[in-house]
């Protein structure tokens, strides 16, 4: 059974740990401390940007990983297949691409950044990462959902300001296959297999083949809306189902973004777009 270590207690890891055959361990300030020996086969970072005074904490737990990597290379001298550390993955986000200022914009794990306050942001955390491990590979996950990150609840439940971007394109991934390409990848990482891409030696944007603009995904969520059990279920959870969306306001471009080593890693989505996803993610929360 391959063993990851997952720093910070995420949605991401935690649903590792429940819905994949796979030992999962947190490290954490509130996470019991790992046992002597204890070797993980590769380490996923979730742990957001964290600053104090405008200046970037990240990133943590370096004297551990340290010592991880002092055990997990006496397993790799015994075999000349292992990498000398520790396989390292960091969860990013496809925010670090450009908007489009004019029709439609198709970026993959090829294009150029972007040059906006908000993508130096995650780009300066993606940067930090390397400098304290250069051979990590980045994942830039889209707009990441699942069962308890339901965006047809979260409107149900007035929370949601989806909306309000206007009708841009959603780029999105449902959590269950971005746990597949983590696992797949850092299996490929121990096999020495790299996935180049701009400006990064290991790069993949975690993203279905399906994005969907903003308008399009109103008219689906009003047609479950409309749904009798759906409205039933919605009913359990103490819910109504709305009967009426804003429209979203036209947009002057819109960008989707899209991924050439995705679909290698791990063959057919489980969810190939949002439809099936939401169904799921609600069909499970009504379950629980």
């Amino acid at each position: 059974m391959k063993k990851v270590l997952c720093l910070g207690r995420s949605f991401t890891g935690q649903y590792m740990q429940r819905e994949f055959p796979v030992e999962v361990r947190f490290l954490g300030r509130q996470e019991p401390a790992l046992e002597d020996g204890w070797v993980p086969d590769f380490i996923v970072d979730t742990v957001p940007a964290i600053r104090e005074e405008n200046s970037l904490l990240n990133p943590f737990y370096v004297e551990e990983i340290h010592r991880l990597d002092d055990l997990y290379s006496r397993t790799a001298k015994d075999s000349a297949s292992l990498p000398g550390s520790l396989p390292y993955i960091h969860i990013s986000s496809t925010s670090v691409y450009p908007a489009s200022v004019e029709g439609l914009l198709s970026v993959d794990e090829l294009s150029p950044t972007g040059e906006t306050e908000s993508c130096r942001k995650r780009l300066e955390l993606e940067e930090a990462i390397l400098r304290f491990r250069p051979e990590a590979a980045i994942v830039r996950a889209g707009g990441l959902y699942g069962p308890g990150r339901s965006l047809p609840i979260m409107i149900a439940q007035g929370k949601a300001r989806f909306f309000e971007r206007g009708d841009d394109v959603i780029s999105r991934v449902h959590v269950h296959d971005l746990c597949r390409l983590v696992l797949t990848l850092g299996q490929q990482i121990q096999d020495g297999v790299s996935f180049p891409g701009y400006q990064r030696s290991n790069l993949i944007n975690a993203v279905d083949p399906h994005p969907s603009s903003v308008s399009e995904t109103r008219l689906f969520l009003l047609e479950m809306y409309s749904e009798m059990e759906m409205q039933q279920g919605l009913r359990r959870l103490g819910l109504l189902a709305p009967t009426s969306l804003p429209e979203p306001a036209p947009v002057p471009g819109q960008r989707e973004v899209r991924s050439i080593y995705a679909a290698n890693l791990i063959g057919d989505f489980r969810f190939p777009d949002y439809r099936s996803g939401f169904r799921d993610s609600i069909s499970r929360r009504m379950l629980q």
